[in-house]
């Protein structure tokens, strides 16, 4: 085994790969939609920042925070073809 290399040598064995059905998507998509709420992103672009604060998102200027409702967000995705 010594004489292997690296790439050769076997890893943690783990499960089969399965997509995530319908209500793990869900899932996925509700804890993102609550961290843009509830903790937000750092935005430094000046020109991104101030298209959120245009927007309607909730943001700090001081430490450069833009929070996104999840209606905001939703809206945003709508809006797009």
């Amino acid at each position: 085994m010594l004489n292997k290399m690296k790439h050769e040598m076997p890893g943690i064995s783990a499960s089969p790969y399965r997509p995530l059905d319908e209500g793990g998507v869900r899932s996925v998509a509700d804890a993102a939609f609550e961290v843009l709420a509830k903790s937000g992103m750092a935005v430094h672009s000046p020109t991104a920042f101030e298209a959120f604060r245009a927007a309607g998102a909730q943001v700090d200027a001081d430490t450069r925070n833009v929070r996104l409702s999840r209606s905001l967000v939703e809206d945003a995705i709508d809006s797009n073809p």
